[in-house]
């Protein structure tokens, strides 16, 4: 069952974001009546029907919910290393640099949205 990242989430209805519908709708080919799983991202896991289903909106209705899902007794902090490139602190860059030359900026939504849901 398709599992989507969704923070909002209150009362027994909500939409996924744009991004998220497309992905639903189109690239997973999920119709009205289908059920996925959702997660807020604090402990929330919930089964949902799609009632609507279009690339640019997609809502649900909440079938079931639970709360604090395989909450554990502990906390597990994580740390980056910085010998990867993507997490350096820019260099100084010569007048000449082209924007090409620049190092990628990680993008703050994406990188949270594949922390949550890994």
């Amino acid at each position: 069952m398709p599992l989507f990242y969704t923070p909002d989430i209150a009362g027994t209805t909500c939409t996924l974001s744009e991004e998220e519908s497309k992905h639903c709708v189109r690239v997973l080919r999920l119709a009205e009546g289908d059920t996925v799983q959702l997660t807020d991202g604090r402990g929330g896991w919930y089964t949902a029907r799609i009632t609507t289903a279009s690339p640019k909106r997609c809502e649900l209705e909440v079938i079931d919910t639970q709360k604090d899902y395989e909450k554990r007794s502990y906390e597990l902090t994580m740390a980056v290393s910085g010998t990867n490139g993507f997490w350096k602190r820019p260099r100084r860059w010569a007048s000449t640099a082209s924007s090409r030359s620049k190092p990628p900026v990680p993008n703050a939504a994406r990188t949270r949205l594949i922390a949550v849901t890994s």
